[in-house]
């Protein structure tokens, strides 16, 4: 489920990781270090090989190095897919000030939101109180002190039997209308963040002097090897395992850590003592490391080598039971780049983009698309920065010209783009998977909010012609969706039609939007 639209630049911390692990990890005590004898240095020898000759190590990995000028576009064809889905657009019950959605219950019968109560941080953001509406947005639930920054902090999230993890130290597990309010006893200080595992059985909370693993029924654990964050460094990037077993951290001191969530105890898989990653100002959070679908970690900052020819940059994947780290080109028979580089991963684990940023100084335009189970790497033309579908089989590309959808169409991984008609020629600010992956929310820069038919865009269906202009839209701005992708709540503005059939703008209110394929 979604708390807000997903920027183009996606997040690692809070991707979807569903993937095979290979084993589990040995408890080695607080902070041991993992045997490896792969771990990336600062600088090659004077004699290290040229960048030509780097490249030359495919070592079996099956790789087409050869660069089309544009993937194939299918034309628009007539659906033949059946009957357009139906759609019930209504607003919320009235409960004062319109909330701001951030998820739906694992059930989806309880919408957990933020109420604005008029007040606001010291950072200038507004506020809002936590509260748990039902699926017509009648509150059922309000927390009463509870608040947190609209559009900053996760104040709670749902564990899988529907109970709500609070950040707080009393009445920590509440159920939504209230009841069964329960603490983890031994938590101190004062949470401010809630991450729930995948399975959603246990919870991390965090705060600013401590970090706690959580969940009903047991006494908090607390991590006493997390770092945390101070007046220089932001808070450390982390990911949970698929099985919400363990707790892959990285921090802006260099270590890559990782967490037993289980016991507590931290194993150190490397540490970068000079920073030789190439990334931007630091934000909220450090560059969060990734997990593969081998049950490796792809680590989230891009690694400098020196080279007497020049510098070149390349992501590293770690062994999780080994540390043994190698660089992401040299695994897969790449070359590496000469200027900073991005690496997206599909929500199964399954693929990695690596491409030049689009905003880089004399980017080449490469792409290239490795498949991490099957080893093989598949050269493309630059593509921009992709949204992956849940399912991790396809993904958007947004761009100056339009969005369009790229997916394989045989199973010679031959890749194709479709493009997806929309109405407005207004450019694409932002964009939205239903986890089910059956639809997409597509924000434009006018701020309109247009609702896309996936299925429709298919090479075999032909691509359908649907697209539902929701309503419009302003920031701060959130949409959460229902597991099963058949409802999702969005603040909007519905545009009312006058008699002449001109359309005005009413006010920002709550909407829930109900969708079913058509009979």
């Amino acid at each position: 489920m979604e708390t807000g639209l997903r920027p183009r630049t996606g997040f690692a911390r809070d991707s979807a990781c569903v993937c095979v692990l290979l084993g589990l990890l040995i408890t080695l005590g607080a902070c041991k270090r993992l045997p490896g004898d792969d771990e990336v240095g600062l600088d090659e020898p004077a004699n290290a090989p040229t960048a030509v000759a780097r490249s030359k190590q495919a070592g079996g990995i099956a790789t087409s190095l050869a660069i089309p000028d544009a993937l194939p576009t299918l034309p628009v064809q007539p659906y033949t897919g059946g009957p357009p889905p139906s759609m019930n657009i209504a607003p919320a019950a009235d409960s004062g000030a319109p909330a701001f959605p951030l998820s739906w219950s694992p059930d989806g019968t309880s919408l957990l939101a933020l109420l604005p109560t008029g007040r606001s941080d010291a950072l200038g953001r507004p506020m809002g109180r936590l509260v748990v509406l039902d699926t017509t947005g009648a509150l059922t639930w309000d927390s009463g002190d509870l608040e947190a920054p609209i559009g900053g902090q996760t104040p709670a999230d749902w564990l899988a039997d529907g109970t709500l993890v609070l950040a707080r130290r009393d009445g920590t597990f509440v159920r939504p209308n209230g009841s069964q309010a329960s603490s983890a006893s031994g938590l101190e200080g004062q949470p401010r963040e809630v991450w729930v595992a995948p399975r959603r059985q246990r919870a991390l909370l965090l705060g600013p002097d401590a970090a706690f693993v959580v969940r009903p029924g047991q006494a908090a654990l607390r991590l006493d090897e997390w770092p945390l964050a101070n007046g220089t460094s932001p808070q450390p990037g982390f990911a949970w395992s698929p099985d919400g077993g363990r707790i892959a951290v990285s921090a802006a001191d260099g270590r890559h850590l990782l967490f037993d969530a289980s016991n507590g105890t931290a194993a150190l898989l490397l540490e970068d003592g000079s920073h030789p990653w190439e990334v931007g100002p630091p934000k909220d959070f450090w560059p969060a490391p990734t997990w593969l679908a081998d049950g490796r970690l792809l680590l989230g900052t891009a690694i400098r080598r020196r080279y007497s020819d020049g510098d070149v940059y390349d992501h590293r994947i770690v062994n999780t039971t080994s540390a043994r780290a190698l660089e992401l080109a040299s695994t897969f028979g790449l070359e590496p780049l000469e200027q900073s580089v991005d690496a997206s991963v599909s929500a199964n684990g399954r693929y990695v983009l690596r491409s030049s940023p689009s905003n880089a100084e004399a980017s080449d335009g490469r792409a290239w698309l490795i498949d991490v189970l099957n080893a093989k790497a598949q050269s493309l033309p630059g593509l921009g920065e992709p949204l992956w579908s849940p399912g991790g089989d396809r993904w958007l590309r947004m761009d100056a010209a339009g969005i369009a959808l790229i997916t394989k169409i045989d199973e010679n991984d031959a890749l194709v783009q479709l493009p997806v008609p929309l109405e407005s020629e207004a450019g694409l600010r932002e964009a939205s998977w239903s986890p089910d992956g059956r639809w997409i929310l597509v924000l434009q820069e006018d701020g309109n909010l247009v609702l896309v038919d996936a299925e429709g865009l298919s090479a075999a269906l032909g691509i359908r012609r649907l697209n539902t202009m929701l309503g419009t839209v302003e920031e701060p701005f959130h949409v959460a969706w229902a597991a099963d992708g058949r409802r999702l709540a969005l603040r909007m503005a519905r545009p009312v039609l006058t008699d002449d059939d001109n359309p005005l703008a009413s006010t920002i209110r709550l909407f829930i939007v109900k969708l079913a394929s058509g009979s």
